[in-house]
């Protein structure tokens, strides 16, 4: 596969990551074999490391490090919170107009971790009852949601906690939302984008902010429901 990279220079690449990919293989996954940190080495043609992580079925802008130096830089200024990762979600229901969500949530080594996801409506679509198929929800929300925190799934467990899940969360989201979108419209990706990344360059100290286009699906499906947004439209990040 061709990948979208959104940014390159000598130290780091940004890419506009596809969705069905793993970033790196893990004892879960040991199976699968879409991985980046390999696929996209191969295309480039040299190593490349992990800075972060995007689900699976998460799509958007990635970050990879092509020497341990600047994975180190990056590493510290995520633990730091001096990176800014906007993201862009469609969810059942209407939240109120902005908020946060703080909880503790539980990694994957059943570790308690303090998390606070901030969040702002974009877009508001209600079905109308004589639209068919009949939709399970009468409102679906576009969202831009700002992670503080970056812990295991947790924007998909905090818009879950408040009642608002994403569409095509098969983990943290809503059964009967998720085979409705399958059943009807073949839809087996999720509604959550990484849209934007903003950041200090660790070496040149230039000011970087990368931004990926959402992709097909997720359009298509926000057309399906109604909402008026298309591959170009300019999201103002947090």
């Amino acid at each position: 596969m061709a990948f979208e990279i959104l940014y390159q220079d000598e130290y780091i690449v940004a890419i506009n990551k596809p969705f069905g990919y793993l970033v790196h293989r893990t004892e879960l996954d040991e199976e699968e074999d879409r991985i980046l940190v390999y696929d996209l080495g191969k295309a480039l043609g040299k190593k490349v490391y992990s800075i972060h992580r995007l689900d699976k079925k998460t799509t958007g802008v990635i970050l990879f490090a092509f020497d341990t130096e600047t994975v180190k830089k990056l590493h510290q200024d995520f633990r730091q919170r001096k990176i800014r990762k906007t993201y862009l979600a469609v969810v059942r229901g209407q939240p109120a107009d902005k908020g946060e969500i703080e909880s503790e949530l539980v990694n994957i080594n059943n570790e308690v971790q303090w998390a606070l996801t901030h969040y702002e409506v974009l877009q508001v679509v209600q079905t109308p009852p004589e639209m068919l198929p009949h939709f399970p929800a009468t409102r679906y929300s576009l969202l831009k949601v700002y992670p503080i925190t970056g812990r295991m799934h947790q924007i998909r467990k905090h818009l879950n906690q408040i009642f608002h899940p994403i569409i095509g969360d098969r983990t943290h989201g809503n059964l009967r939302q998720n085979i409705f979108f399958n059943d009807y419209f073949d839809f087996q990706e999720m509604m959550l984008h990484a849209y934007n990344i903003s950041f200090t360059h660790p070496i040149t100290f230039k000011e970087i902010n990368i931004k990926a286009n959402v992709g097909d699906e997720f359009l298509r499906i926000a057309y399906v429901i109604g909402f008026s947004i298309h591959k170009q439209t300019e999201i103002h990040p947090f």
